[in-house]
């Protein structure tokens, strides 16, 4: 599912209280705080559920629900990926692509 706040687009997975957020929309410069606070507000227009913590960059988030009461899912500990970006290309065109590295410690 998709939803745009405040003109950020976000696309949306929600599996039981835990909610995985991506920035589908290109946003410069892409800080966490105010790009985070919009997907929040995305995620509890679409579930209803308040997230209780956030995690993550600005182009792709995970979130723990609390939903009907029930607290959210403890936040994932010691875990760390840490991406760059290398080949970026953008046109007003033709919008834009990049080849991205990733690396999980």
């Amino acid at each position: 599912m998709t939803r745009e706040v405040e003109g950020s687009r976000f696309l949306l997975r929600v599996k039981d209280r835990m909610a995985e957020v991506t920035r589908t929309s290109f946003e410069f410069p892409a800080r966490f705080g105010p790009i985070s606070e919009r997907a929040q507000k995305a995620v509890h227009l679409e579930t209803g559920c308040e997230p209780e913590w956030v995690t993550g960059d600005p182009a792709m988030m995970v979130m723990g629900l609390s939903c009907n009461g029930e607290p959210a899912p403890p936040e994932p500990r010691n875990r760390s990926i840490s991406c760059e970006i290398f080949d970026a290309v953008y046109s007003e065109r033709f919008g834009g692509s990049a080849a991205v590295e990733c690396t999980q410690w």
